[in-house]
């Protein structure tokens, strides 16, 4: 990922028939083709086993938890992110006897985040690069996401997780019990960077056929983003979505000039 590109130069692809123009994709400087999520779901299937059932489960129990119809009490457990998988089932081998315990009060599922969204710098988490090195290896990323969540599972411990866009979510959604939307943005940041709302809401507005297939959401403090969710599930039927039978791929872009920045921040930032 050090590979220096000489100025003036055309950007590296795997496969040159990928770029249609000169005007198509200028800063893409290498594409790799991931299998589609429906070869790694049927590579880790879970339909018929006990994973599956207490996935329905827990899921159907939450809803009723949310909705006011079980008393019990909610909890997210877990680090904050995945680094270690021997780790994390470790801490699911000990997390296990505690849902057992208090199962009559609560609800426990155990925190299970593989990317990491607000880091500016540094490691952007297990699906991204799964081996911290820098090598992005997303495609073994998700293999392992994927593995390490039917392992928790299989303890009878469910699992909760964070999506971030549209794709990731097709490789692992049906292994995730609880889902998280939008995780807190700093206060200082909301103020100055009105384009991330736009973006949530887009994510949003993506992720509500989630929310349809039974699969608890929760929406962090943007009570306008959550507005536009709920309406999302009511009224739009039809959305660009990515199919599970097609193949996904990655692409490095070459870095970018950061342009500099001064008041309005937020008018600067559209301009990226």
């Amino acid at each position: 990922m050090n590979t220096k590109v000489k100025a003036n130069s055309e950007p590296r692809y795997a496969n040159p028939a990928d770029r249609m123009g000169q005007t198509d994709d200028e800063r893409i400087k290498d594409i790799t083709v991931l299998p589609p999520p429906e070869h790694l779901m049927r590579f880790f299937p879970i339909t018929g086993t006990a994973v599956e059932s207490l996935i329905s489960q827990t899921r159907r129990k939450i809803h009723n938890i949310m909705a006011g119809k079980d008393d019990r009490l909610l909890v997210v457990i877990g680090p904050c992110s995945i680094h270690d998988p021997a780790a994390a089932l470790d801490y699911a081998r000990r997390l296990k006897p505690l849902r057992d315990k208090y199962q009559d009060t609560l609800e426990i599922v155990m925190r299970v985040y593989f990317e990491k969204p607000r880091t500016t710098v540094g490691w952007k988490g297990l699906i991204n690069d799964p081996y911290l090195d820098e090598s992005f290896r997303i495609d073994e990323g998700l293999r392992i996401a994927r593995q390490l969540l039917i392992e928790i599972n299989r303890q009878g411990l469910p699992a909760g997780s964070e999506f971030l866009d549209v794709i990731s979510p097709q490789y692992i959604g049906d292994l995730i019990s609880w889902g998280a939307l939008l995780a807190p943005v700093p206060p200082k940041a909301r103020c100055t960077a009105n384009w991330l709302l736009v973006c949530q809401r887009r994510l949003v507005s993506k992720m509500a056929p989630m929310a349809t297939s039974k699969l608890p959401l929760t929406l962090f403090k943007l009570q306008n983003v959550v507005t536009t969710f709920c309406l999302s599930i009511k009224t739009v039927k039809w959305r660009l979505c990515k199919h599970k039978a097609t193949p996904i791929a990655t692409s490095f872009c070459a870095a970018a000039k950061r342009p500099t920045m001064t008041k309005p921040v937020s008018m600067q930032l559209a301009k990226i």
